[in-house]
């Protein structure tokens, strides 16, 4: 009964289960009669104990972790090449791989790599400190899986292997990164397809391409992926996979949006274009939906001049997290407010312009967001003064006979000048209390719109002295109305 629970856990001293058998003879006698106390193998160990431990671990799987990337001192290539001998001779009990290697002593791993593993279900391979190498080291760039069941898990990193073979089409989870992304993002779209029962793909640092993404009219349909990641992927790479790949069931997004300075006008464009177009399957499943509907759940937008980051609430259990880079946001903040404007009503958004977002000769137009924005802020005289402006509008759409205002539904407003910011006062604290006459004001206007349950700016006193003596006026119209000196809360 005391070895019962007994586990064996990962980086724990090779000995480990040795110095159990001293502790007396009936503890040596349970443990050595015990094959499932020994199917965790650490590499690298003396020969001897790794022999030891595959002995007595008959005949059930193992799980082999081989790291060398925390080692001090660097083991001999004779040692090595020996140990990969011992543990090859039971590779077709290896039911998880694990290996961490640096690039100078890789090349041994390949005869356990390609040994053959025909029980193998998970597989994680990263060789670290490419192109470090002495010349009279042979690295490991690629190698061939052997014939076996189906792998449920591959986890590649610096390192290739074909993935358009039948032993990795029922993949449940794929992560590949660096040069083991496919150099074509066409490729990895054609390989993708035979891989029906994925629910995990991460992509992490795709390379350039020195060519223009192709458009094409095919679509891959991953049924079951519930989980996608992009990460420091070049917009070309993106513009590929995201206008051709449809996932329904995805839940879990994350997509950081590197730009790519060769190409960058070409892929914006394939990207933008393509992308934010309700039409496009997986534009639904980017900005929250599933299937052909958008799900009645709310979004956070944030504008900044170089990226545009779109969000799921944190408290959510659907998580969306998108981040593009741009040299210029403007093509990109347009087909998102098209995309916006044909979403259902009920989704609401919350915007938020940071400092630089857009100049006083490019602002956002806010007319495409009316129905569906929720809550604003603003960071940045420039995108404070703009969004005062743009809600003294009308849309010019007649509602029980009247006008309605822009963002008519629009319940928090949050303003936020910086401490380098200077008062102009026609357009900060003159424009401030326009709004607050012509919105929310009763006096001579009988069409208002309904007040925000929060109306907050941020500004030094020393700076804006003139918001600061309208304050009282305007909280006498709107009582939500709170005007606060201290900087420290900006987002």
């Amino acid at each position: 009964m005391v070895l019962k629970e007994f586990k064996l856990a990962r980086r724990s001293c090779d000995t480990c289960l040795i110095d159990l058998m001293l502790v007396c003879k009936r503890w040596h006698e349970i443990i050595a009669q015990s094959p499932q106390l020994w199917c965790h193998l650490e590499a690298p160990i003396p020969r001897r104990i790794a022999k030891l431990i595959l002995a007595r671990s008959q005949p059930y799987p193992l799980n082999v972790d081989w790291s060398l990337s925390y080692l001090v001192k660097r083991p001999a290539r004779d040692d090595l090449e020996s140990l990969v001998e011992v543990v090859a001779e039971h590779s077709n009990r290896i039911s998880r791989l694990d290996v961490e290697v640096p690039s100078f002593s890789a090349a041994h791993i390949r005869t356990l790599l390609e040994a053959p593993t025909t029980t193998l279900e998970s597989l994680r391979v990263r060789v670290e400190g490419h192109g470090s190498d002495s010349d009279d080291e042979e690295g490991l760039e690629r190698f061939d899986l052997s014939e076996g069941l189906p792998i449920k898990y591959l986890n590649l990193d610096d390192v290739s292997t074909p993935l358009d073979t039948p032993r990795l089409s029922n993949l449940l989870t794929l992560a590949l990164s660096h040069s083991a992304v496919p150099f074509s993002p066409q490729r990895l779209l054609q390989t993708l397809s035979g891989m029906q029962t994925l629910e995990y793909l991460s992509i992490y640092s795709a390379p350039e391409l020195l060519e223009s993404p192709r458009k094409s009219s095919t679509w891959v349909t991953l049924p079951r992926l519930k989980t996608l990641s992009l990460f420091n992927v070049p917009t070309f790479y993106n513009a590929s996979l995201l206008t051709h790949i449809y996932t329904p069931a995805c839940d879990q997004i994350v997509l950081y949006d590197k730009a790519s300075w060769s190409l960058t006008g070409v892929s914006e464009s394939v990207l933008d274009d393509g992308l934010w177009d309700l039409q496009n399957k997986q534009t639904t499943v980017l900005l929250g939906g599933t299937k052909y509907a958008l799900a009645q759940k709310s979004l956070e937008i944030s504008l900044s001049d170089r990226t545009v980051t779109i969000t799921s609430p944190r408290d959510t259990r659907d998580r969306i997290n998108l981040t593009f880079t741009r040299i210029n946001t403007r093509s990109l903040r347009n087909g998102l407010a098209r995309a916006v404007s044909q979403m259902p009503l009920g989704l609401p958004i919350s915007l938020q312009l940071l400092a630089g977002s857009f100049s006083p000769t490019d602002p956002l137009d806010l007319t495409p967001w009316n129905e569906r924005l929720e809550s604003i802020y603003a960071h940045g005289a420039n995108q404070c003064r703009d969004v005062m402006q743009q809600l003294l509008r009308r849309r010019g759409v007649q509602v029980a006979g009247r006008n309605e205002w822009v963002c008519q539904r629009l319940s928090e407003i949050r303003l936020v000048y910086t401490d380098e910011d200077e008062e102009t006062p026609a357009l900060d604290g003159e424009a401030l209390l326009e709004l607050a006459r012509q919105r929310w004001s009763t006096e001579g206007c009988s069409a208002l719109a309904t007040p925000p349950s929060l109306f907050r700016v941020r500004c030094l006193a020393s700076r804006f002295p003139h918001m600061w003596s309208v304050e009282a006026e305007a909280r006498k119209i709107l009582p939500e109305f709170e005007l606060i000196e201290d900087l420290s809360e900006v987002q």
